[in-house]
């Protein structure tokens, strides 16, 4: 079973390396393929607030719910029901929030396997309203005003398999966008895809460490009809791997605050970024985070990215956290540095996630 289980995981690697060298090679006889009219860029607008602190990683860790935006797959290792909400304080009248609700179960267990599913819906919109136009020579603005609404859904679906050291799984979503600038209303649709991989170990002592691997090629679709123009969407390839380090409760541990969890976590995630069509950005980016928790309440984050056009830098946040019987209440803060053409040099990020039933 081992065996078998190391080979498929060989084989979904190598598809998604086939896959993305394909992509590659269409963009190289491509000679102007970012040049030209980009929309939908939303979809590349930062969010998660857990991810946020910890540089923008997620795609190979589904600890998070909200880290399906960075790889669908990671929904199949969900367990229960997850309701999360974001919200991001940016300058102006920007508006930006997300909210989502996951589910995920696990069957069919029995000596060599377990299978998983998991699914979900998300929420997200941006607007801004009646704002002046700034660019990077007249950051005072333009003296002309927009008006800018953009939203879409996301329907997600994974499933995979686990034995006793392995779990594999893969992730697909579905992306219907609304675009409203000045009087125009375009819908296109969009699609993300990813693969994930894990592997867990217990030491003698009871320490846990679980390494992870993941990989999603995002925003797939285009080019779409944009106002009679043919546009491109800023599909994207990340790879991201991770580890996190469980260290088991004492008989001094509050069981107050634990409620059978570790006592402590150490996690560690990498993330590269190979964006397509960003007209903002057109260098690969890398992102990294670490994160350490204490008896299931208080988490302390940190990170370093420039994987994204809106944020580039340091990072850093917090979460706070309470079990109850058979679930769980978060509240995440995260710091993060954007472009000081905004106005300023850093944004706030905050987020609410209420887990039940695992």
């Amino acid at each position: 079973m081992l065996f078998r289980t190391c080979c498929f995981f060989l084989i979904i690697l190598g598809s998604c390396l086939l896959l993305i060298s394909s992509f590659e090679l269409a963009r190289a006889t491509e000679p102007f393929a970012k040049v030209g009219l980009t929309t939908g860029l939303i979809h590349n607008f930062p969010r998660g607030t857990r991810s946020l602190a910890m540089g923008g990683t997620g795609a190979a860790d589904p600890s998070y719910a909200l880290n399906t935006y960075h790889n669908p797959a990671n929904v199949f290792l969900l367990k229960g029901l997850h309701l999360t909400g974001g919200y991001n304080d940016w300058p102006g009248n920007i508006d930006f929030q997300d909210y989502g609700v996951f589910w995920g179960q696990s069957f069919g267990h029995d000596t060599t396997r377990t299978w998983h599913l998991g699914g979900g819906v998300r929420y997200t919109h941006l607007r801004v309203g009646d704002s002046y136009l700034r660019t990077i020579y007249t950051p005072e603005g333009i003296g002309r005003t927009i008006n800018l609404k953009d939203y879409y859904l996301v329907f997600t679906v994974g499933g995979g398999v686990s034995n006793e050291l392995f779990d594999v799984g893969a992730g697909f979503s579905v992306k219907p966008t609304r675009l409203g600038f000045f009087s125009s209303d375009e819908w296109f649709w969009a699609y993300d895809f990813g693969m994930l991989a894990r592997l867990r170990v217990t030491n003698p002592a009871g320490i846990r460490v679980i390494t992870s691997a993941g990989i999603s090629i995002l925003n797939l679709g285009g080019p779409v009809n944009l106002a009679g123009r043919e546009a491109n969407i800023p599909d994207q390839v990340r790879v991201g791997a991770g580890m996190r380090i469980e260290f088991p409760q004492s008989s001094i541990t509050p069981k107050l605050f634990s409620a059978g969890r570790p006592a402590a976590t150490l996690s560690c995630s990498f993330e590269y970024l190979d964006r397509m069509y960003d007209p903002y950005v057109d260098e690969d980016g890398l992102a990294i985070g670490i994160e350490a928790s204490f008896l299931s309440a208080l988490s302390l984050r940190m990170g370093n990215s420039n994987n994204n056009s809106l944020h580039d830098g340091t990072t850093y946040g917090f979460g706070l956290g309470w079990e109850v019987d058979r679930g769980r209440i978060q509240f995440d803060y995260a710091r993060f540095p954007i472009n000081p053409i905004l106005g300023t040099d850093h944004e706030d990020s905050y987020g609410v996630s209420i887990r039940m039933g695992f």
